[in-house]
């Protein structure tokens, strides 16, 4: 893009509105994985049903040594928190929401994530999944611990806050999201591309990191970026 100034010698000057502009990075690539390291998550026993408890087969899918592991359509309820190993590349929901069980167990933490990502590993890709826990008290979604590269790509959230990536957390990239509270610190990037942050209070909470973001929508009243 580029802009044309006057001078005081009545001569235009050429410039570029980019010029020392960073590169803003493109979130990683999914890498290319046999079906053979694909799990459905069914067949470790997690099932969806408002009536039924997900958490043990969803940790058993992501223990299973596959790269990706996928919730056919529906409803898992979880009493608590998932902790993301270092080898699963990608989650993929196929538009199945994650809700939090009305019998939570007392040590499943409000503040530290329905999904954990406390280890270094390869880029993780988050996907076409919902976050749910509306109604039900305070509760974040995805928490980022670990220097690892997490994209949140066609995610919804209701009833949570979407992201705390803290101090030591890597690399995140947020394409398609809506809607809760995200949280940012640590000297990594995060970028955004078609965020969608509602409700009240301070919506993008910035600790000082490089946060870039393309398409900003919101809703009610509130401070959208506190940076």
């Amino acid at each position: 893009v580029k802009t044309a100034t006057l001078g005081r010698d009545g001569h235009w000057t050429e410039t570029s509105l980019m010029q020392g502009a960073p590169r803003i990075a493109d979130s990683p690539a999914d890498p290319p994985v046999p079906v053979a390291r694909w799990a459905n998550a069914a067949k470790f026993g997690a099932l969806p049903g408002p009536d039924r408890d997900a958490t043990a087969g969803l940790r058993r899918a992501f223990a299973s040594g596959a790269a990706v592991v996928y919730l056919p359509h529906g409803i898992y309820a979880i009493s608590e928190a998932l902790v993301v190993p270092a080898g699963v590349r990608r989650i993929v929901g196929m538009n199945s929401t994650l809700k939090v069980a009305p019998h939570r167990r007392p040590d499943f933490s409000r503040d530290d994530g329905m999904l954990r990502i406390r280890a270094a590993g390869p880029p993780l890709a988050i996907e076409q999944l919902a976050f749910d826990n509306t109604n039900m008290g305070r509760q974040l979604a995805v928490a980022v611990d670990a220097p690892r590269d997490v994209t949140l790509r066609d995610v919804v959230s209701a009833g949570v806050s979407l992201l705390d990536r803290r101090q030591h957390g890597g690399r995140v990239f947020l394409e398609n999201v809506c809607c809760g509270r995200i949280a940012i610190a640590g000297p990594d990037p995060v970028v955004a591309r078609q965020l969608d942050t509602e409700g009240g209070g301070v919506r993008i909470d910035n600790r000082g990191s490089p946060f870039y973001v393309l398409g900003l929508k919101t809703e009610r009243i509130n401070t959208v970026l506190d940076n």
